[in-house]
């Protein structure tokens, strides 16, 4: 069994620091735009007191709440949670070994993702030149560990922020196509993280797909296709904000 938890201390940083500042951000973002407390509350459904306890860090926001508030005024979520880096913080964990915390600094990573049209799980390999910023991707690849065998290659360039990394693909025999991939990053010591793949298939119908990148190799079992395969609570969130919201895992049973 495989338990994905967040530590005492992740949970005081997550509290205490980008609540704080996503809230900030919020009330700067709400005064420049000349919104009341209350004028914000009749835009996104919520009381003039939940929104002042957003404001100054009293309760976590969710990605849907972030999304609502983003909408309201108008600008990106990332306008809202582009949070300045602490750089004591960075330091400190620059000092542990690599792939304790960051599974992106890891030479070698999986990537599996729900083949709903054939009823199987996909495989894929990514080489990783992290201090760099770079990568390789092996796309289904027959089996794990054989990246020599794969449907495609691509080469690409990793983008971090304190909450999302973004590996970006590109062909490498033809540049139209691209893959794209986001992760969530805010946790770290985690194995496996749970995310999105937006591509373009052969015949041009762009695609997204949920997906798992790990820094092992996985049991492909119905535990993983469960994870893999979009959930009812996604569904609803799609017909409810016309979004794909990826719910996340914060403790999973492998």
């Amino acid at each position: 069994m495989l338990f994905l938890t967040i530590g005492i201390n992740e949970v005081d940083f997550l509290m205490t620091h980008v609540s704080a500042a996503i809230g900030k951000r919020i009330r700067e973002i709400r005064k420049d735009q000349n919104y009341t407390l209350e004028d914000l509350g009749n835009i996104v459904h919520r009381s003039k007191s939940t929104l002042s306890k957003y404001e100054n860090g009293e309760i976590v926001l969710d990605i849907e709440t972030l999304f609502e508030i983003a909408r309201a005024f108008r600008i990106s979520i990332f306008s809202l949670i582009a949070l300045p880096f602490n750089e004591e913080r960075r330091q400190e964990e620059s000092e542990r070994t690599p792939c304790s915390h960051d599974i992106f600094s890891c030479p070698l990573l999986y990537l599996y993702y729900y083949d709903g049209e054939y009823k199987c799980i996909r495989r894929s390999m990514i080489e990783m030149d992290y201090p760099n910023r770079n990568a390789t991707l092996y796309l289904n690849t027959v089996s794990v560990g054989d990246n020599c065998r794969c449907a495609q290659i691509y080469s690409g360039h990793i983008q971090t922020n304190p909450f999302y990394t973004r590996l970006i693909f590109e062909n490498s025999t033809f540049a139209l196509d691209t893959v794209t991939m986001v992760f969530q990053s805010m946790l770290k010591y985690q194995t496996f993280l749970v995310g999105q793949i937006f591509t373009v298939r052969a015949s041009n119908q762009p695609i997204g797909v949920k997906a798992i990148i790990a820094n092992h190799k996985m049991t492909e079992d119905n535990n993983l296709r469960g994870l893999l395969q979009v959930t009812p609570q996604e569904v609803k969130n799609i017909k409810r904000t016309n979004y794909f919201i990826i719910e996340r895992v914060a403790e999973a049973e492998l």
